[in-house]
């Protein structure tokens, strides 16, 4: 007999068949679930969904809840034996209990479809991650690429500034070479003034010298 319950997540499908198995000389009726998971991680997700419900005992062949406390499944406490065992194509999970029921099948579905959830939560968190930082990079980039045309604008400036300094330089130069010429003209002139001064000096001295004789 065949039981399916299916939910569509991203092209995969939750599937519970009835299956029986023999644990500790006793056959026990259960639900077989199938995911796409590697058997560590579909394990330690089942043993922490077990531990819900009692204290989980790890035997030889199977999971075993000795005093489960299940109310979805039975309104007394139950044992539920559980195994979880790899595949070429997945991680196959099979609970059962002495009296099998849609609460227990409800349980493996659910846990099953939670697996898929979870991951996905896990994908999006991860993806959530890389856009904040692929996000901080570029705003970085974007930084970088602002300060470098600060740089640029900073670098004309400073170029601007030395290209006027250097032409005013030249003026200046230029201005500095005239004043120059001048001033040996105006020297020179200072000179032949104070050589006629000179000479008129002279011809004083001669002229009071003769002055009596």
């Amino acid at each position: 007999m065949l039981f399916l319950m299916s939910f569509p997540i991203f092209s995969q499908q939750v599937s519970v068949s009835e299956e029986t198995k023999k644990a500790d000389g006793t056959d026990y009726k259960g639900y077989a679930s199938k995911v796409v998971f590697d058997l560590p991680k579909v394990e330690e997700a089942w043993a922490k969904e077990m531990k819900k419900y009692g204290k989980l005992e790890r035997g030889k062949d199977f999971w075993v809840l000795r005093n489960g406390n299940i109310p979805s499944v039975s309104s007394q406490i139950i044992v539920v034996y559980s195994k979880v065992t790899a595949g070429n194509d997945g991680t196959t999970i099979w609970v059962g209990t002495a009296e099998a029921n849609e609460g227990l099948k409800g349980l493996l579905y659910s846990f099953s479809i939670n697996m898929y959830k979870n991951d996905l939560m896990e994908q999006l968190q991860e993806a959530e991650t890389v856009l904040l930082n692929t996000n901080k990079g570029y705003e970085k980039k974007i930084s970088e690429g602002d300060n470098l045309q600060k740089k640029i604008a900073g670098n004309k400036a400073d170029k601007l500034k030395l290209e006027q300094s250097l032409q005013q330089n030249a003026i200046d130069l230029k201005q500095y070479e005239a004043d120059v010429e001048k001033n040996k003209l105006e020297k020179q002139a200072a000179l032949d003034e104070m050589e006629k001064i000179k000479k008129i000096i002279e011809q004083k001295k001669e002229n009071l010298k003769m002055v009596g004789n």
